[in-house]
């Protein structure tokens, strides 16, 4: 994962700990993980963070898109 990308779920993923909706946008800022703005706390962060090695789960559930930098 980057943290120059934001990264979209493109349908609803569910699993035994709960469901994420499509459209829901994973961020990485210094190694912390975040969905839709807010933290994702351990031990979730380390269970999606495995998700996102898997190829499988890549291709089918995400969309990578590049993060808008704002300007100041």
């Amino acid at each position: 994962m980057d943290e120059t990308n934001v990264y979209i779920f493109k349908k609803k993923y569910e699993c035994q700990l709960g469901k994420i909706d499509e459209g829901r946008a994973i961020t990485t800022f210094r190694g912390m993980m975040f969905i839709d703005g807010g933290m994702i706390p351990e031990p979730y962060a380390s269970d999606i963070k495995k998700l996102f090695t898997d190829d499988k789960f890549v291709k089918e559930y995400i969309r990578v898109e590049k993060a808008i930098k704002n300007k100041v």
